[in-house]
C-alpha cells in the first residue's frame, strides 16, 4: 500500500505553485498537480486500485494530463510523463483505460469533454504511429 501511494508524485508546492508544461510558473486550488505516470506498469494494478481507495488521486491526475495537454498545446496526453516531459519509452498510451476506468466508476472531478477530446486526440496520434510503423520497409 505504501507504494501505491509514492506514484504519482505531487509536483506542487503547498500554495499550489507548479512548473507548468510551457515552463512557465502555474498555480491551482482546484487540484493537486501529479507527475511520473508510469503508465503501461500501473493502469491495471495501481490505479484501479487508487479509484478504490484514494480517488482524489486519480482526480488529480487526470487533471494534471489535461493541464500538461493545455499547456505544452499538444492537446493530447504524454506517455509516460516525467516532470512535464515526455518520455516517449513505451509503445500505446494507458491514460485513455485510466480515464474510462475513472469515468464509470463515477470519479469525475475534471473537465470531462477536455479529458475525451484529448483522449481521441491520443487514440488518433497513436494509431497514426502505429501504422507508419507498420508500413516502413525493412532496411
Amino acid at each position: 500500500m505504501y507504494h501505491a501511494m509514492i506514484d504519482p508524485r505531487i509536483f506542487a508546492d503547498l500554495n499550489g505553485d507548479y512548473p507548468g508544461g510551457d515552463g512557465n510558473p502555474h498555480s491551482t486550488k482546484a487540484f493537486t498537480k501529479r507527475t511520473i505516470f508510469s503508465g503501461w506498469d500501473v493502469y491495471r494494478s495501481e490505479f484501479p486500485l487508487l479509484t478504490l481507495i484514494a480517488p482524489e488521486i486519480i482526480n488529480d491526475e487526470i487533471n494534471s494530463w489535461i493541464e500538461l495537454a493545455e499547456q505544452n498545446k499538444t492537446r493530447f496526453f504524454d506517455r509516460w510523463e516525467m516532470f512535464n516531459a515526455y518520455s516517449g519509452c513505451m509503445n500505446g498510451n494507458p491514460s485513455n483505460i485510466v480515464i474510462n476506468d475513472a469515468y464509470q466508476k463515477g470519479i469525475r472531478n475534471y473537465d470531462v469533454a477536455k479529458a475525451y477530446e484529448y483522449a481521441v486526440n491520443t487514440a488518433e496520434r497513436n494509431k497514426k504511429g502505429f501504422e507508419e510503423q507498420r508500413n516502413r520497409k525493412p532496411r
